[in-house]
């Protein structure tokens, strides 16, 4: 035939057109995200001492790479959100207030069911029950996302002994092999130690973070260091932005 297709990863389409009238091959790369074409031109008379399979698998090897990096490429530019843990009881107590649980269920859904959501990373507890401890009710207020997106929840652990590249590494691995943003539901205690292990800066004290469950921290990996910090501005819990 005069062309192949090869389906290597979810975000690209690859067409190979063996061109023998212009003594030349036609690498014909389109990205279905943003959908650019790239054409590349090359010599058949490299060629002429390989046989034909070994030819064919030496452009599937060269196709597949700069397919690979063309796809990190662009999903490296996709924006990430992170919020913290929904209200809480005073003293300790486990759970979320009813507003907590208004803002799980409804507020947050309404809010990120439209921002190509696909992965969702939340926090576990400490082994000495010492740090995260809200990590319970980040979970808590994950759930009703990630049921309506129909997508599961990664988790990282906190405190003394937890991996700190955990979060990155989990937010990097994801976002490899898919053109979907990721959110971090965070413990509200915690978040400081959160926004330095994805290296970026909101800009705000911890005590401002734990204090505000409506805020949403909108990172943009090409410039990390700006932050965008909104409010989720839902009815009847956020007030009158």
């Amino acid at each position: 035939p005069s062309f192949a297709y090869f389906h290597l990863i979810s975000t690209c389409r690859l067409k190979l057109v063996l061109s023998p009238h212009f003594n030349s091959l036609i690498w014909n790369i389109r990205l279905l995200y943003k959908s650019p074409v790239i054409f590349i031109q090359y010599p058949l008379s490299a060629y002429s001492s390989f046989t034909s399979k070994m030819r064919l698998q030496c452009l599937q090897l060269v196709l597949a790479a700069l397919c690979s990096t063309a796809c990190a490429s662009t999903t490296a530019k996709i924006p990430f959100y992170i919020i913290s843990n929904g209200e809480t009881p005073s003293l300790g107590r486990p759970g979320l207030t009813p507003v907590g649980k208004q803002r799980a269920e409804c507020c947050i859904p309404n809010v990120f069911s439209e921002l190509n959501i696909g992965l969702i990373i939340t926090c576990t507890e400490d082994r000495d029950g010492m740090e995260g401890l809200n990590c319970a009710a980040a979970n808590e207020t994950a759930v009703p996302l990630a049921n309506i997106l129909g997508i599961k929840i990664s988790t990282c652990a906190t405190g003394d002994g937890a991996d700190d590249d955990c979060p990155n590494n989990t937010l990097q691995k994801f976002n490899k092999n898919s053109n979907q943003s990721v959110l971090f539901v965070w413990d509200s205690s915690d978040m400081e130690d959160l926004i330095e292990n994805v290296d970026t800066d909101a800009g705000l004290d911890n005590d401002q973070l734990a204090l505000h469950a409506d805020l949403i921290l909108t990172v943009n990996p090409k410039d990390p260091r700006n932050v965008g910090v909104t409010s989720m501005n839902c009815t009847g819990i956020d007030g009158t932005a």
